[in-house]
């Protein structure tokens, strides 16, 4: 499902749960526990790998994978984030969406 533009719900409104919407990339995550770390790997809302594009947050995720005793999958959105830890926007990330291997992420990274 696609995120639609629509105006902020009232939060006075009993029962009433929303979540913004970030301008960034839809992914699903693989994790898989393992006794020297876990396995990690993201996949676009296309079913395009996209784990050598983010080998930071890949680290990250398997570090926390390790601690697992079975498979998770998960659905979130991969964010970039200014100085302040703020959403900075679609742009910072466009950079990354085409790359095949972590020797372009780097080059990505330094530009």
């Amino acid at each position: 499902m696609l995120a639609t533009l629509v105006e902020a719900p009232q939060l006075t409104q009993k029962g009433v749960v929303y979540e913004p919407k970030y301008d960034g990339i839809r992914a699903l995550v693989e994790l898989a526990p393992g006794a020297k770390g876990g396995k990690a790997r993201i996949w676009s809302r296309n079913g395009n790998e996209k784990t050598a594009q983010f080998p930071a947050i890949v680290k990250a995720l398997e570090s926390a994978a390790g601690q697992l005793v079975a498979p998770v999958v998960l659905d979130g959105e991969i964010v970039a984030l200014d100085e302040r830890d703020r959403p900075a926007g679609f742009q910072r990330l466009q950079g990354r969406m085409h790359l095949k291997d972590a020797h372009d992420t780097e080059r990505a990274e330094a530009a």
